[in-house]
């Protein structure tokens, strides 16, 4: 089953206790309902109920959760929240390779430089006189979107 969602409307400024955000969810393709949440710490809402009904049923097939000691099983909200949480990540990243070269180093961590005159491209030319981006382990902004966000999220 592939889910996706479409046409995220995040308010960040009225997120409480969990995201607060409206969007459209796909299954396979295809138009399934709508999910959102009013940001104040309480559980998502499907539209239309059996939409809920069906996740929770596609969430049991998956692993549980492990970590700190714990296990958890998966449901509806832990899928869409893990979605939603992906496509934050994605539009972080594509306004940030817009101002910024992103680039990690053997230490694990991200770093980034802004140019101080010309573009990030003009500073992606320059790469190897540049210290840093020299001794850069990967540079997200030359790899594609996927492979990316694979580093910028579990690396």
């Amino acid at each position: 089953m592939f889910i996706e969602l479409k046409n995220v409307k995040h308010a960040a400024f009225a997120s409480q206790e969990t995201n607060c955000f409206e969007a459209t969810v796909y299954i396979d393709g295809k138009r399934a309902g709508t999910v959102s949440n009013e940001g104040y710490g309480g559980c998502n809402s499907y539209h239309p109920r059996e939409l809920e009904d069906r996740l929770n049923a596609y969430a049991k097939t998956l692993p549980p959760l492990e970590g700190y000691g714990s296990t958890l099983e998966q449901d509806a909200d832990i899928v869409i929240d893990d979605i939603f949480l992906k496509h934050l990540v994605a539009a972080d990243y594509r306004r940030a390779i817009k101002r910024a070269v992103l680039f990690k180093k053997a230490d694990g961590h991200l770093y980034t430089i802004k140019p101080k005159s010309g573009t990030v491209a003009d500073l992606l030319a320059k790469r190897d006189k540049v210290p840093a981006l020299a001794a850069a382990v990967a540079i997200l902004n030359l790899m594609p979107e996927p492979e990316a966000l694979k580093w910028r999220l579990y690396t």
